[in-house]
């Protein structure tokens, strides 16, 4: 008995004080360390949106749709796993996935051709005809 309560006394000493503090600091350090920060994915993103990947008519729709401040806002870093929902016709596509390329993962989610509606294989085909070269990039 007088062992166990010597054992959680010791085990109190050492989560406390300048040891708990310092441990913190080691995790706040790793994790700071791990990943992109805001400002890098910023400059990245302002890269990216220069790019040649996307047409000109896009690029001219930058100031109307705010993409970089809209990605920002959601928390996108190169490292992460992107899920893409019906990522037609691809605007965002543009500049998701060469974020993501080196790092983290692109994923598209699409539904499947549908021979009964016009509407969606047509859809289908001219995404896939039209698509630019990042809207295939998967990695991961």
């Amino acid at each position: 008995m007088f062992a166990g309560k010597l054992a959680m006394s010791a085990g109190r000493k050492l989560a406390s004080g300048p040891a708990l503090a310092l441990l913190a600091c080691v995790l706040l350090i790793a994790a700071c360390a791990a990943g992109s920060s805001r400002q890098s994915t910023a400059e990245t993103l302002t890269v990216i949106l220069a790019g040649n990947q996307r047409p000109t008519e896009e690029q001219a729709r930058d100031v109307y749709r705010h993409p970089k401040e809209t990605l920002l806002f959601f928390g996108i870093r190169p490292e992460m796993k992107v899920l893409e929902v019906w990522p037609e016709p691809g605007w965002y596509t543009a500049v998701i996935a060469p974020l993501l390329r080196e790092k983290g993962s692109y994923y598209a989610g699409v539904i499947p051709e549908d021979p009964a509606s016009k509407y969606i294989t047509h859809r289908l085909k001219s995404i896939a005809a039209g698509s630019p070269p990042a809207a295939t990039c998967t990695t991961g």
